[in-house]
């Protein structure tokens, strides 16, 4: 995968955009497989945590009700993950 993000970066989509969709494509089928129930998000400080707070955030917006838990501290994030965790998200965040 990480060869597959670094070709579509250096053909100009953002690496925010790629996690933008991934974190969709996982809240859409979350959503399409499962009724709606309590959901424990758990982020890491890399980009499959960014993934993961996309993700919640598009739970939170279909009415889930879940709990977010971040692996490491805040200041660990970096790059697109710390974007990630700074979006809208961050408002059901629980550090």
């Amino acid at each position: 995968m990480a060869a597959a993000d670094a070709a579509a970066i250096a053909t100009g989509i953002s690496g925010t955009a790629l996690m933008e969709a991934a974190g969709k494509a996982v809240a859409r089928a979350t959503a399409d497989r499962y009724r709606k129930q309590p959901v424990l998000v758990l982020c890491g400080p890399g980009n499959n945590g960014g993934d993961g707070f996309v993700a919640a955030r598009h739970l939170a917006a279909m009415g889930w009700p879940l709990t977010l838990a971040l692996a490491k501290g805040a200041g660990e994030l970096r790059g697109d993950a710390a974007w990630a965790a700074r979006s809208p998200c961050s408002m059901i965040a629980r550090w």
